[in-house]
């Protein structure tokens, strides 16, 4: 982590012809000039789901030695825009600051000074490496914990959770679709001209292969023996339009969802 000190910004000035904020160029310009790489233009906000209350000392101790790692400062303690101050009690903590759940993650005496030494110890490598990844992923945990991530619709970075947690295979898709429906796979997979809309199993598992697999048409047209992706899309249009429609369907369709993790 590499930064520069803080200073106060200005007011930000738009400049109508180049969509760019003036008073904000000369700080980037001094981070390219000076070969420094800061928090301040290295994108937007981004967080991060942690999967157990484990990581939690691991991620604590990683943002405070911080400073140390970047060579900002010799002694963490004395690092102003830190709260590791607070935690080894040298600063009192504001009230915004809660210090206890670390702590008492460490140990049940003597809390501090446990706090101090782990600290010392240096980031583990786990941290080290997940972090240091050119592209963070946004879910810190197991393979496990990110196929039973369920999703919801005002999650700030969905697009990212989708792509990082563990989808189902077709395969997969198919085997559960024909245990709730008491189908055999061998008509799903199978081919039937003209009965598409009669076969709703197939066009239920194409719908599941698009929205929890993350599959394109074309590769769902090509694992079901269709010669065009549109007939994929055409299949999988028909069966969405009956689902707005019918209760019950969406019922089976959740209850299939919960069981594709494996």
């Amino acid at each position: 982590m590499g930064n520069v000190k803080k200073k106060t910004l200005q007011p930000f000035i738009r400049d109508s012809r180049y969509n760019v904020k003036p008073k904000l160029l000369n700080r980037k310009q001094f981070l390219w000039g000076a070969v420094r790489d800061g928090p301040l233009f290295r994108g937007q906000y981004k967080a991060i789901l942690v999967e157990t209350e484990a990581h939690w000392a691991p991620l604590s101790r990683y943002i405070h030695r911080n400073p140390f790692e970047a060579a900002l400062v010799k002694r963490l303690k004395r690092y102003q825009w830190s709260s590791y101050p607070a935690y080894i009690g040298q600063h009192p903590h504001p009230s915004w600051l809660t210090c206890k759940y670390i702590l008492k993650a460490l140990a049940t005496r003597r809390r501090v000074e446990t706090y101090k030494a782990y600290v010392a110890e240096g980031i583990d490598e786990e941290i080290r490496t997940f972090y240091a990844k050119k592209k963070q992923p946004p879910i810190l945990g197991s393979d496990a914990f990110k196929q039973t991530l369920k999703l919801r619709n005002n999650d700030i970075d969905v697009p990212d959770l989708r792509e990082a947690r563990v989808k189902p295979t077709a395969k997969r898709i198919v085997e559960v679709v024909c245990q709730h429906l008491n189908v055999k796979t061998k008509s799903v997979w199978a081919l039937q001209r003209g009965k598409t809309s009669s076969n709703p199993a197939r066009s239920l598992a194409m719908y599941l292969c698009q929205h929890e697999a993350d599959m394109k048409f074309g590769e769902i047209a090509r694992k079901f023996g269709l010669k065009h992706y549109a007939s994929a899309s055409s299949s999988i249009r028909q069966f969405e339009a009956r689902l707005a429609r019918n209760q019950e369907l969406q019922k089976c369709v959740n209850l299939i969802k919960l069981d594709l993790p494996l």
